[in-house]
């Protein structure tokens, strides 16, 4: 059994390295994409949770200003049913923004294969 040519053997590493730098490029350009869509995922996260603190700031600004506004027992009492209102509102709210954060934390996960 004879070697084979340089020039076949030369050819052949030719091949391989254009199929290695095609695969190579393929991924790149994947792993760019896949980038881009985390990129928006946590964008989109990062305004949810900033309105999110914006509008339990403005509830806590509400309900103080309401609560200067009160004169009796009665309207005391009123106010603080409203604020526990608003108190369980704001835990949903704080638990939905939980909940959508673990979720794209395991889509990142996914996507980096971890």
């Amino acid at each position: 059994m004879s070697n084979p040519k340089p020039e076949h053997r030369i050819t052949a590493v030719e091949k391989r390295v254009t199929n290695f730098e095609g695969t190579i490029e393929e991924l790149a350009s994947d792993t760019a994409e896949e980038l881009k869509v985390i990129h928006q995922d946590i964008k989109q996260l990062d305004e949810r949770v900033q309105s999110g603190f914006l509008e339990i700031g403005a509830l806590f600004d509400r309900n103080f200003e309401t609560l200067d506004k009160l004169a009796t027992k009665d309207d005391v009492n009123s106010h603080f049913d409203k604020v526990e209102r608003d108190i369980t509102e704001l835990k949903t709210n704080i638990t939905s923004v939980k909940s959508t954060q673990e979720q794209i934390l395991s889509l990142l996960q996914q996507r980096s294969g971890g």
